[in-house]
């Protein structure tokens, strides 16, 4: 595991905000009612007991996030970032487009108060303003760059993205991009999230930190194995996270993860949150008693880390090697 138990970070949180509240409309907030929020509704719900109709869900999600943090045995912080939204052609925000649209802005105002949640800014490569956005988060001192292509509808080798990513390296922002198949939300283009489209990035010496362990997202389907190898091997500015791999349709990559030491070294923490920590996924890897044992903890993000530690993932199971931190 990448950083080190007395200051580990989780770098892949999600913020969540309220479709009705004054505050989430000041901000440009977009949140249509579709089937992503119905799920969203029903994780928070039923896994986190928050209610995603409730006006003062802005403020009690992140005080909820940080509450956690702050009891977690292990983890010490966590980077919190929104969604931009889809661009037109022009570079204008497509409002009809954007079904989930969570703002920088709004983001850095509700975590103010919360002394474990770092920033991390969302900007769609497409808008016309991107390099602005960019002055605009290294000022604001974001921890990262969260990208989702597939929904967001661009590509991440197109080399107009150049100068985008020159800048990004000089400010030494780390790029948090989503790699595999996207169906939470609508997609544009599912092949903008293939691992491939990240090279563009590494050559111009961004680090880049692939979502989900490069999962292809398709079950037991993993097809970026090949070129996840080659960029261990070749750029030492690349990494993965762990987030989501508890999901069935994404903990296919976790079997190519342990057996791949080289991989291991670049792994770093995150989780998903709030996605759900599924440990039944891992009933045959891991055995009835010691996921009974993982089960009895509270704590959302211990949780995750003790079913990683179980999966020789993180921890004292990991290689010994030091690895590099993405965050210094």
């Amino acid at each position: 595991m990448l950083i080190a138990n007395e200051s580990l970070i989780d770098c892949h949180i999600h913020m969540v905000a309220s479709p009705h509240s004054i505050l989430s409309k000041k901000h440009g907030n977009i949140i249509k009612t579709n089937i992503f929020s119905n799920i969203s509704h029903t994780i928070l719900s039923l896994y986190h007991g928050l209610d995603l109709r409730s006006k003062d869900l802005d403020y009690r999600y992140p005080q909820y996030v940080n509450q956690l943090i702050d009891e977690s045995q292990h983890v010490k912080k966590g980077i919190i970032f929104g969604l931009d939204g889809v661009y037109d052609d022009a570079g204008y925000l497509d409002v009809p487009a954007t079904s989930f649209m969570i703002t920088n802005d709004f983001v850095k105002e509700v975590i103010r108060p919360f002394k474990n949640l770092k920033y991390g800014a969302s900007i769609s490569l497409s808008r016309r303003d991107a390099m602005e956005m960019l002055d605009k988060a290294k000022s604001d001192k974001a921890s990262l760059i969260k990208v989702l292509p597939n929904v967001q509808g661009f590509d991440p080798a197109d080399k107009k993205y150049s100068a985008f990513y020159k800048k990004m390296a000089d400010y030494k922002i780390p790029l948090l991009i989503h790699s595999g198949y996207e169906f939470a939300l609508p997609s544009i283009r599912q092949s903008y999230g293939h691992p491939e489209g990240f090279r563009l990035a590494l050559d111009s010496g961004v680090t880049v930190i692939a979502a989900h362990g490069c999962a292809t997202g398709l079950m037991s389907v993993e097809l970026f194995k090949g070129v996840v190898r080659e960029y261990v091997q070749k750029y030492k500015n690349f990494y993965l996270d762990i987030s989501a791999v508890t999901i069935p349709t994404r903990s296919g990559i976790v079997s190519f993860l342990r057996e791949n030491e080289d991989v291991r070294e670049r792994l770093v923490f995150g989780t998903d949150f709030p996605l759900p920590v599924v440990t039944s996924t891992f009933l045959l890897s891991v055995g009835k008693l010691q996921l009974r044992k993982i089960n009895r903890n509270d704590n959302y993000f211990d949780r995750y880390i003790e079913l990683m530690k179980a999966l020789e993932l993180f921890g004292e199971n990991n290689p010994k090697k030091k690895n590099r931190n993405p965050f210094k």
